[in-house]
């Protein structure tokens, strides 16, 4: 019997135990390295999912910074779109209408629907040029613009100067009076309109109804001249009746 060599039992035993516990051990470290690898590869995707992410979301945000420039653009025009038809609408309604009656009418339709008053008065100058004669009061009450002179008060220094009065306060620290634009006709002065109050839901007035003020004075200023020219007949045409200066209405 034979007490050392390779074959002894126990060191055989040990060897084998000593090759599983490295055979674990690798296996052990390869999955160990495995996992970290997954591991590597996760936090990649996921820093990669991330930044697609802030690409997607800054895209987003260029998209909707996009979308309200254009509905801003898209507001402007159609407000723009609305503006030109009030304006066409003016000077139609104003070319239209013959007679003082008529123009006086198409003068109140026009404020109550475009600019937003139902009270306004319409004054023509005096003979005198000195003082405006109430020509059509809508809405208010009537007794104190009678004969307004051109001296004094917000709407006779207004045709006075040619210059328009646009409340920017309380109207009511201004006689509730709103807004008031000379009637002008190539350079003539004729009188004024005078609006006061507004409708409940206008808060104010905006650059839009300045500008369609100033072109309703004028086209109103030339009709209420052309409607006081005595009307040219073709030769065998019986004469018109004259035209009564005060065919307007007169009233609150």
């Amino acid at each position: 019997m034979t007490l050392g060599g390779a074959d002894h039992p126990g060191r055989v035993g040990g060897g084998r135990s000593r090759g599983a516990i490295a055979a674990l051990a690798g296996a052990r470290q390869a999955q160990r390295g495995g996992a970290g690898r997954r591991a590597r590869a996760l936090r990649q995707k996921i820093a990669a999912y991330r930044k697609e992410r802030a690409l997607l979301e800054a895209r987003v945000s260029e998209l909707e910074r996009a979308s309200r420039r254009l509905y801003a653009s898209y507001v402007e025009a159609e407000a723009q779109s609305t503006h030109l038809a009030h304006l066409f609408v003016t000077v139609e309604r104003l070319r239209a209408a013959r007679g003082r009656g008529a123009i006086y009418t198409a003068i109140r339709e026009l404020v109550e629907s475009i600019v937003g008053s139902s009270e306004l008065a319409i004054f023509e100058l005096d003979e005198d040029g000195a003082h405006l004669q109430l020509g059509g009061a809508f809405g208010i009450d009537p007794t104190p613009y009678t004969r307004v002179p051109l001296a004094c008060g917000r709407i006779g220094q207004v045709v006075a100067s040619g210059q328009p009065y646009f409340a920017e306060g309380d109207v009511e620290e201004s006689d509730g009076l709103t807004a008031c634009v000379a009637l002008v006709a190539e350079g003539q002065r004729l009188g004024a309109l005078a609006v006061f109050r507004l409708l409940a839901q206008k808060p104010a007035l905006s650059a839009a109804d300045h500008e369609i003020l100033r072109v309703l004075a004028a086209h109103a200023g030339a009709a209420l001249r052309d409607s006081a020219r005595p009307a040219r007949r073709a030769p065998g045409e019986a004469a018109r009746p004259p035209v009564d200066p005060a065919d307007g209405e007169l009233g609150a």
